[in-house]
């Protein structure tokens, strides 16, 4: 028995023990203030009190006003109403001024308010006669190719000013956060011991026992993130992340029959039905293991071949990355037979006839890029000859960089406008989604319509972009192993951490990301109610990921980091909830529909 049951069971006596507890002290608390306030801190107006207490700019009113930060400023007063809404149509990569020093990230990419308030203030820098271009250039107080936006006396200059003039001393505060009190004020919260029913029951599929119940109704909250870190080395948080997956991935559908041995080519894996009598030929292999290999053991091993090498990632705390850069696969004892496939590192099955155990394995000829390479995701995924790899780049882009790339362009399309000759490298309808996926679908160039390792004789197709990522082209010597490049360039951007975030969200809450609201002509009535919840949601985002870079891209902190949100959380609200509030909290509380996975063990 483990050191530290004896130290709760010692803790719960004592609690007994020491009965009557003594109360909690409850002293005032300030009222919450109004996180939709956009109100900026004046330092010359008698009714602002300022304090600093370090050379960071940072402020805060008497009366409750909150303190807005220049990215916040940013968010609320100059891309919502101006850049989104009046230059955006100009000043996007594939529009009229795509030359210009202003270009701007579409809200389908992930990360795109960090990107476009590092454009605008750089480009705010440039001046003309002291004043920046920024106001000078959509006033026509000079040349502006967008003609006269606005004029200098409107409010649009005068947030436009206000946002330069903060550029120089950017004020810093308290931002709102995920877990920001003024945001849930009227929320009812799990306490500890529900928090953890609702964790294990999610993540690990089983009850709280009778020891966990009692240390967390003594300890409280250490007890919640003590227990949360064992409960994330238990299998059951292993088989969850593989359930998440399979969600998106969809790879279980070839777990009937032979479906995922059909998908392997004979020519590459003459060995691949290696257990029929038919197929065997000469190969010599333990009898014992050909009797188990029916039954669905093989067809498993590769069906699972892409879920299992997740499994293996997050079960040994290997950095999440490796679900892309791994430069192996894993197997089982039968898909081994199956791939031909070696173990690495000297890896040994602890029962070689246990289906369920995968071990690290190299298939020879093969240069592994994680499961991007997989046949299961690759058959999953498929191409033709005129689709030339485009909907692989698309689900990379969707699942590992929480990016859809068919957001970024207008829809429908009119197809009448579509004359020029090859519109996918030079009409604008086009390269707003080509010119992002069209590089990463050459990455894939290396792999056939049926998931084969079949490198194009005559290269890659002439009459579309080089393959690449983003700018960046595939170096001539890594061509062969274009994807493992790729897979390197998707695991450095930042979306990465996102897009497993997302995934993480998802799985526990049932609940998509919130969406930055799109207000294109101003009629939205509930615009702020939602741009307040995106950005409190977006708070706890980007310290969850900074945390999850930190740790060394460990997913488990991911996870933790959400069940220990209030997004998690939250029950139910204290009192009834104004007609804003209910747009705010709309995706927050505890219901959710379950999963197959989870009704089957309710069951």
């Amino acid at each position: 028995m483990k050191a530290w049951v004896f130290w709760r069971s010692w803790v719960v006596l004592m609690f007994l023990l020491a009965l009557p507890i003594v109360a909690c002290d409850q002293g005032e608390t300030e009222p919450p203030v109004d996180p939709s306030s956009t109100e900026i801190v004046d330092d010359g107006s008698e009714s602002v009190e300022t304090t600093t207490d370090s050379e960071e700019q940072s402020a805060e009113t008497t009366d409750g006003e909150d303190c807005v930060s220049t990215k916040s400023f940013f968010t609320q007063r100059v891309w919502a109403p101006i850049l989104s809404n009046k230059c955006m149509m100009c000043h996007n990569a594939q529009g009229a001024a795509k030359n210009s020093k202003l270009v701007l990230m579409s809200p389908a990419i992930t990360g795109f308010l960090d990107m476009n308030y590092e454009t605008v203030k750089d480009v705010a820098a440039y001046q003309h006669n002291g004043e920046s271009i920024l106001l000078l250039k959509p006033s026509a107080q000079i040349a502006h190719g967008g003609g006269q936006l606005f004029d200098p006396e409107s409010e649009d200059y005068e947030n436009i000013r206000a946002f330069v003039e903060q550029l120089d001393e950017p004020v810093e505060c308290e931002e709102i956060g995920g877990d920001d009190s003024s945001y849930f004020a009227n929320i009812d919260m799990l306490d500890a011991t529900d928090t953890w029913r609702k964790a294990t029951l999610q993540v690990a599929g089983r009850r709280p026992t009778a020891e966990e119940i009692s240390y967390l109704n003594v300890a409280g909250e250490s007890a919640l993130d003590e227990l949360l870190d064992e409960l994330l080395q238990e299998e059951g948080y292993v088989r969850w992340v593989k359930e998440t997956y399979n969600d998106l991935l969809l790879t279980d559908r070839y777990l009937p029959g032979d479906d995922a041995i059909e998908l392997l080519s004979m020519q590459d894996y003459p060995n691949a039905m290696w257990f029929d009598e038919d197929y065997m030929g000469d190969l010599v292999v333990d009898p014992t293991l050909t009797a188990m290999a029916g039954g669905g053991n093989t067809n498993m091993g590769v069906a699972r071949e892409a879920l299992e090498l997740i499994a293996h990632v997050v079960r040994n705390g290997l950095p999440f990355t490796e679900i892309l850069t791994a430069a192996y696969t894993v197997v089982n004892p039968y898909s081994r037979v199956t791939y031909g496939a070696v173990l690495v590192d000297g890896e040994q099955f602890a029962d070689p006839y246990d289906p369920n155990e995968y071990r690290p394995a190299v298939i020879p000829g093969v240069p592994h890029a994680g499961v991007l390479s997989s046949p299961v995701f690759l058959n999953r995924f498929p191409t033709t000859d005129t689709n030339r790899n485009r909907h692989r780049a698309r689900m990379a882009f969707n699942f590992f960089l929480a990016t859809d790339v068919l957001k970024l362009a207008e829809r429908p399309v009119d197809p009448t406008a579509i004359v020029d000759h090859n519109p996918t490298m030079f009409n604008p309808q086009c390269t707003v989604c080509h010119a992002t996926i069209d590089p990463v679908a050459g990455a894939f160039q290396n792999w056939s319509d049926q998931g084969r390792y079949l490198p194009p004789e005559e290269g890659w197709y002439p009459d579309m972009v080089p393959p690449g990522y983003g700018e960046d082209l595939i170096p001539a010597t890594e061509n062969g192993k274009s994807l493992r490049w790729l897979a390197k360039q998707m695991t450095t951007d930042s979306r990465f951490a996102t897009a497993a975030l997302h995934i993480v969200f998802k799985g526990l809450t049932g609940q998509n990301p919130v969406q930055m609201p799109v207000d294109e002509d101003g009629t939205m009535v509930d615009y702020a109610e939602r741009l307040e919840a995106f950005q409190v949601q977006e708070a706890l985002f980007e310290a969850l990921t900074k945390t999850f870079n930190d740790s060394g891209q460990d997913h488990r902190s991911l996870v933790k980091g959400v069940i220990l949100s209030k997004w998690f959380r939250a029950a139910a609200p204290r009192d009834e909830l104004s007609e804003a509030d209910q747009v705010k909290l709309r995706d927050v509380g505890t219901a959710r529909l379950l999963t197959p996975e989870l009704l089957d063990r309710k069951i």
